[in-house]
């Protein structure tokens, strides 16, 4: 018996690695909002399974089959609920493998034919040798009712579609179209982790919003790196509630990236991006012979890079920088993917007003079996001359924190976070070069002058359950302005939390059943407790109103239940 298992083992390894020498890593995006399949990476990584980067998301569909690959091959490490969930994502990874690609029994195309549907997941694929593709459908309705009976809802319908060519190029698509009834879940006041979008507000008579999140791209890909022309949310920093570096709440935006893995322990980041600056051009704005009036947005772009080293194995160092810049088109020095962008700056804008320039490091320990360790820093403003002076303060964001996975007891996580946020980071004297797009801030969600505190426990009974429990503390102090000059206050002396304007305290549980490989059915109560203050003469309602959506205010329990299609 011994023999016998030691004799597969040794083949499953030499095909696992028969596979990633002659894989081709084509990439198309698996967004971050699909959680289950990252949280189990996130396991296997714990496990000492696989090695992941789980500093830089999204990770691709490739990549993600190539880690599943792995984990097969080490099956035998695996608990039950874990070798089960494990065979859920091939199937779902499957145009990406072709060893786990098989035709539906109840196809309803030609026997011979290259198109095939399949109900787990549900799609329509096409495979042959130079294209593979599937179309998977997005539906579904989420409702939240509180306990005084008032409710909303949040409707999703849309496709996305993936698609091979030959062995390096790749494209993608997604198109969601949102409506959500009785209330905007998020607007870039509200501190929350609910996806912005571009809201058209009672759009028809109907209250509540609409917006479309359109996403995708077109890369190409070869054994050590990739670069591509995409749409889509990037998440920068580890994080289980929000990273502080690029937290993928904003609308999407288009950017050029480019990923480099030249050796094992090294990889490079780095994206150029169009952002959305809202700010009116005057200069550019007119009125039309017809006399429409043409109101014409200042360009805003960001270029930002990060650096992973590996020195030893399950550790990682990331550092990396990045730059808001605008009102004079594209900067070929901030197409330099290895730059100090801040250096450059100072060359470019010499006697004239600097451009918005940000520095970040993430730290990542897995060395301790079934624990992840991880603390990330955004350096906003800095300057040495602050430290040690009690009236000064530099602009910095760092996060902390700790994910045990099946530590002692199988199939239970626990989660603890700490994030810490000093005034006036992530803000700028310049509209058109503020960390934001479309008005939302491209980091933390609580944005400056906060402190957060999350605890959750997970425990899956079975390979399609998840149940959570959570608790969140947050203190959010003075909103205070960044205005300059002799006559104000000075911008680094603000007081850390001196007034707490917004305090949420939010208790939550959750339960999620995957029906099918991509349909789920949520249900979950949550319960929380929002106070405010007056200060900065205003009132605790203004601060109630500008932080809080009109749903969550008051204070109650709020019962969730959804079916949902696609994430």
């Amino acid at each position: 018996m011994l023999k016998s298992f030691s004799f597969n083992s040794v083949l499953i390894t030499l095909f696992v690695l028969f596979y990633s020498i002659n894989v081709h890593s084509q990439v198309a995006y698996e967004h971050i909002q699909s959680t289950k399949i990252y949280d189990f990476l996130d396991e296997m990584a714990s496990m000492q399974i696989i090695e992941l980067n789980s500093t830089i998301k999204p990770y691709s569909r490739t990549f993600i089959a190539e880690q599943l690959i792995i984990a097969q091959s080490k099956k035998e490490e695996l608990n039950n609920r874990q070798q089960k969930e494990l065979e859920l994502h091939l199937e779902e990874y499957a145009i990406e493998n072709k060893e786990y690609y098989s035709k539906s029994k109840y196809s309803i195309f030609n026997k011979n034919s290259s198109f095939d549907n399949s109900i787990n997941p549900l799609s329509i694929n096409y495979y042959d040798s130079n294209f593979r593709a599937t179309i998977r459908p997005i539906a579904g309705r989420t409702y939240d009712i509180r306990d005084d009976k008032e409710y909303r809802y949040h409707n999703r319908i849309g496709a996305n579609f993936v698609g091979y060519i030959g062995n390096n190029l790749s494209i993608y698509a997604s198109l969601r179209d949102n409506y959500q009834k009785n209330d905007i879940y998020s607007q870039p006041n509200f501190l929350t982790l609910y996806e912005g979008g571009s809201h058209k507000v009672n759009n028809g008579g109907r209250l509540g919003a609409d917006y479309s999140e359109m996403r995708g791209g077109i890369t190409y890909a070869w054994i050590w790196g990739n670069i591509g022309l995409v749409k889509d949310h990037l998440e920068w920093g580890d994080n289980n509630h929000g990273s502080n570096i690029l937290s993928g709440r904003t609308p999407s935006f288009a950017s050029v990236k480019l990923n480099l893995k030249p050796a094992k322990w090294f990889e490079l980041n780095y994206f150029h991006g169009w952002l959305v600056s809202m700010e009116i051009d005057s200069s550019r704005s007119y009125t039309s012979s017809t006399g429409v009036k043409r109101k014409v947005f200042s360009d805003k772009y960001i270029a930002a890079n990060m650096f992973t080293i590996r020195p030893f194995k399950n550790f990682s160092f990331s550092f990396g920088n990045s730059i808001v810049y605008s009102d004079k088109g594209i900067q070929a020095a901030y197409l330099i993917p290895v730059m100090f962008f801040k250096s450059i700056d100072h060359t470019l804008t010499r006697g004239v007003e600097n451009e918005n320039s940000q520095m970040f490091f993430n730290l990542s320990s897995r060395n301790i079996k079934n624990i992840h360790l991880y603390a990330s820093f955004f350096i906003d403003e800095f300057s040495k001359t602050r430290i040690g002076d009690p009236k000064r303060t530099n602009f910095i964001s760092y996060k902390a924190g700790l994910k045990t996975s099946n530590f002692l007891v199988e199939n239970i996580s626990l989660t603890a976070e700490y994030t810490h946020t000093k005034p006036m980071t992530f803000k700028h004297r310049v509209p058109s070069t503020t960390f934001e797009t479309n008005r939302y801030n491209l980091g933390n969600y609580l944005v400056d002058n906060a402190e957060e505190i999350y605890l959750a426990l997970n425990y899956k009974p079975h390979y399609k359950v998840g149940i959570t429990a959570s608790f969140t503390q947050i203190l959010k102090g003075n909103d205070y302005p960044y205005l300059v000059g002799t006559n104000l206050p000075k911008v680094d002396e603000f007081e850390f939390l001196r007034d707490i304007i917004w305090n949420k305290q939010h208790l939550s549980i959750e339960v999620n059943y995957q029906i099918l490989n991509t349909v789920k059915l949520e249900i979950g109560v949550s319960k929380s407790i929002i106070k405010t203050k007056d200060a900065d003469n205003q009132s605790a309602q203004y601060y109630l109103n500008k932080f809080t959506s009109a749903f969550e205010q008051g204070n109650h329990f709020i019962f969730r239940t959804g079916l949902n299609i696609g994430f």
